[in-house]
């Protein structure tokens, strides 16, 4: 399917940048959209939410999003994440710790 200018948003709709996007790809590997973006054809449109589920992309509409996750740090730090299931919510966090600077792996650990 060819691509298509679509506004993506990678901070839960704060800001909107336009993208080519193949609406058809579910593969994570050949897109740039990633679990938690915002997607939607322009301003009036309804907004998506990317999911991910065993290891393909799908999207669902943000209303139709059941769940908020909420996860706070002793340090008082709030992250919320508004997906279908806590499997997303965890990589998104996980992904929200390492962004932050707050979690660091060392590679070196993950090797036994």
């Amino acid at each position: 399917m060819p691509k298509k200018k679509m506004q993506v948003s990678k901070d839960q709709g704060d800001t909107w940048k336009y993208r080519w996007v193949d609406p058809a790809e579910i593969k994570p590997e050949h897109t740039i959209l990633e679990l938690g973006d915002w997607v939607r054809a322009n301003p009036e449109s309804q907004v998506f939410v990317i999911g991910i589920r065993k290891g393909m992309l799908y999207s669902f509409r943000l209303e139709h999003a059941p769940c908020v996750y909420t996860y706070t740090l002793d340090i008082g730090q709030s992250f919320s994440f508004q997906t279908l299931t806590k499997e997303e919510a965890d990589i998104l966090f996980i992904a929200a710790l390492k962004e932050s600077g707050i979690l660091r792996i060392d590679e070196k650990m993950l090797v036994n």
